[in-house]
């Protein structure tokens, strides 16, 4: 995490400005939702279509993509700088 912004700045960026799928590739695809996380990218490009990343409101999500939510290194709805995810889980 520490070397993120670094490696986003020296990484190749597609033509929506991205790094994601262009100058870093997350395999297997189920962890594409941690460039959000990572490098705080919104969308992911895939041809000319942009898929969204990260937290969303919608009522059904995808099993595959484990790291929609969180980071996977804190608490559930917390990310690792601190900042918290914008949808809410009932107890």
């Amino acid at each position: 995490m520490k070397l993120a912004k670094q490696l986003k700045e020296l990484a190749r960026t597609n033509a929506h400005g991205l790094v994601s799928g262009a100058g870093v590739v997350l395999w297997p695809p189920d962890l594409v939702d941690l460039h959000y996380w990572v490098f705080g990218e919104t969308h992911y490009a895939r041809g000319s279509t942009g898929h969204p990343l990260g937290p969303s409101a919608a009522p059904f999500s995808q099993p595959a993509r484990i790291y929609q939510h969180n980071d996977g290194l804190s608490e559930p709805g917390q990310a690792a700088n601190g900042s918290t995810s914008t949808t809410s889980s009932s107890v």
